[in-house]
């Protein structure tokens, strides 16, 4: 049994944003691996309630648990153990329940316990492990106009809290979708940026390859048309064909400018 709620406790506190359990000194006493566990999942447990506390761990005894939530400003999650072999958890989880809309349960605890969820924490938390049942209905009609009244504003402030955390829950999801739209036109501008910038520096690039080759093949033309080059040019021409050998490969400065012209860059 300590296992499987320990097992519970760890699965509530990766569903929600709890981050302090009130263990009393009973339930401490009888159930030591509680504080440990809470302390193994980073929750701060306290010994009386302080009445900021995400969770409160309590033994099921048979009396009305109600009164173990009124120094609490904020309803918290309510994990309840079999305090002994006559106690049962559902009959205490029932009687926190009767009568009210306000709490949800879950619908297949471990043996001897009982998970109970504030509803407007319910509806808040995206990922509660398991299946939650709603609050029995009450036990008997109210039996005044007064008390018929007192219920419908009570059912109807329920519903405003709920409407309200749904609300928060819309407006959240379009402020993310928001920021995931601002944040994508960001990274895709960042992108065109950086492809603008490629392709100006490839083409300084290309200008300054023609450039070059230009200015080479202009030297190369230089060249050819000095007398020195010509002169030495005829004589090497004469002594080629004196030894017999044909003239194939002399024109160099001919040669650079095909390839400058060709876009040969060997």
């Amino acid at each position: 049994m300590s296992e499987a709620a320990a097992q519970l406790l760890q699965r509530l506190v990766s569903a929600v944003d709890a981050r302090s359990i009130c263990v009393p000194a009973p339930v401490r006493s009888g159930h030591p691996w509680i504080a440990d566990v809470a302390e193994s999942l980073g929750l701060e447990p306290t010994l009386a309630p302080r009445g900021d506390e995400d969770i409160l761990c309590e033994l099921a005894a048979g009396a009305d648990p109600r009164p173990l939530l009124a120094p609490f400003r904020r309803a918290p999650f309510v994990l309840l153990i079999a305090g002994g072999p006559d106690a049962s958890a559902r009959a205490a989880a029932e009687t926190l329940l009767a009568g009210t809309e306000q709490w949800l349960a879950l619908a297949d605890p471990p043996p001897r316990t009982e998970l109970l969820a504030p509803a407007e924490r319910a509806m808040a938390a995206v990922s509660l492990p398991g299946e939650w049942r709603a609050a029995p209905a009450a036990a008997q009609l109210p039996r005044t106009e007064a008390e018929a009244l007192s219920a419908l504003w009570l059912a109807a402030e329920r519903d405003r809290a709920a409407l309200a955390v749904i609300n928060d829950r819309l407006l959240l999801g379009e402020r993310r979708l928001a920021d995931a739209q601002l944040a994508r036109e960001r990274a895709s501008a960042d992108v065109a940026r950086q492809r603008e910038a490629e392709r100006h520096e490839l083409d300084q690039a290309r200008l300054a390859l023609l450039e070059q080759r230009a200015w080479v093949a202009d030297q190369a033309n230089r060249l050819a048309a000095s007398q020195s080059w010509r002169v030495g040019h005829r004589l090497v021409r004469i002594g080629r064909r004196l030894t017999l050998r044909g003239d194939r490969g002399t024109d160099l400065p001919s040669a650079i400018v095909r390839r400058m012209e060709d876009g040969d860059s060997r």
